[in-house]
This record gives C-alpha cells, sequence and structure tokens, in this order.
C-alpha cells in the first residue's frame, strides 16, 4: 500500500507527485526486470567485493547468465539420473538375510543396471583423474 500523500507535501514537491503518480500504475518490461536485475546483482558483488569495478561485475553476471541453459541442461540430465537411480533401488528387493534377493527377476535387472551406472561412472572419473595428471 502506497502511504498518502499529504496536501502541503503534494503542492511542494508536485514533480515528485506526478513521477510518484505515474510510477504508480507502471509496470516493468521484461527488459526493466532484467536490467533492476543486473544492478542488484551487481551492487551486491561490489558490496562484497570492494576493489571489484561495476563493469567486472557486469562481466561476471553477463558470464552467469550466459552460462544458465547450461546449467539448466546439467540440472535436468542429473535429475533424471537421481529419478532413474531411485526407481531402479525401490525394484530392489530383500532376502531375510538383509541381502538382494538376486533370485528376483526384477531385483536381478535392477542391480545389473546399476552396476552399469556406477561402472560409467568410474570409468568417467578414472579418465577425468588421467586428464588432469
Amino acid at each position: 500500500m502506497t502511504p498518502a500523500i499529504n496536501p502541503a507535501q503534494r503542492r511542494k514537491h508536485a514533480k515528485l507527485a506526478a513521477l510518484l503518480e505515474k510510477a504508480k500504475d507502471h509496470v516493468m518490461s521484461p527488459a526493466e526486470i532484467e536490467a533492476q536485475r543486473k544492478s542488484w546483482v551487481c551492487g551486491e558483488m561490489l558490496l562484497q567485493f570492494p576493489a571489484m569495478t561495476y563493469d567486472d561485475a557486469a562481466q561476471h553476471y553477463d558470464a552467469a547468465v550466459k552460462a544458465l541453459p547450461a546449467v539448466d541442461q546439467l540440472e535436468a540430465e542429473a535429475s533424471a539420473r537421481l529419478n532413474r537411480i531411485l526407481r531402479l533401488g525401490s525394484q530392489v528387493k530383500w532376502s531375510a538375510y538383509g541381502e538382494p534377493a538376486i533370485s528376483d527377476p526384477d531385483t536381478k535387472a535392477a542391480l545389473i543396471e546399476l552396476f552399469e551406472i556406477w561402472c560409467v561412472d568410474a570409468l568417467e572419473r578414472a579418465a577425468a583423474t588421467e586428464a588432469d595428471q
């Protein structure tokens, strides 16, 4: 709720009052929202890193925004992978002795698929480690 402006203030600051009245009904465009978001983020970066210039902060912001589609893709892939692992885990049945019931076909298939996932992970990690060295 906008606070009321008393008549004396309205007369004294007629131009400000006119601007406030005009702004009251303004709906921000997507471009204005993005510009405000960028300005806010850059301001927060400058508070955190006082030695940084506004141009540096703006470059970091632009780089982060440019990377967002890649991050969204990675998050989607990670979510699908987690859901797959959870689905497979829910298919594993357990024996009375607390071990997987391998004789059950669904359990056997789920464990094989989980093993394949973990093997691929291990190979990818080993390849990445080797490449780093």
